[in-house]
């Protein structure tokens, strides 16, 4: 895995996952998002799945904890277990 991409997302509203955490009194509903991922800009091949946040001078990258990977070939992309 030598390729990494990066996209853009889209903010999601999630009053579910606010709903799931009540004991710990945070209001999460801003916390999910939508990513576009255009197939035809990826080669093939097997790639792990992260999250890049930016805001301000603050930076993080955190790899999706799963040993699944994403397998893109031709048109079509799968999810699968372990690389």
């Amino acid at each position: 895995m030598s390729n990494v991409y990066i996209f853009d997302t889209l903010p999601e509203i999630r009053f579910d996952i606010t709903g799931a955490y009540l004991d710990t009194g945070l209001n999460l509903d801003d916390s999910g998002f939508i990513a576009g991922v255009p197939k035809e800009e990826i080669e093939d091949g097997a790639y792990k799945i992260g999250i890049y946040i930016k805001k301000g001078d603050m930076e993080a990258l955190q790899y999706i904890m799963t040993d699944n990977v994403i397998v893109k070939a031709g048109n079509s992309a799968d999810l699968l277990g372990r690389m």
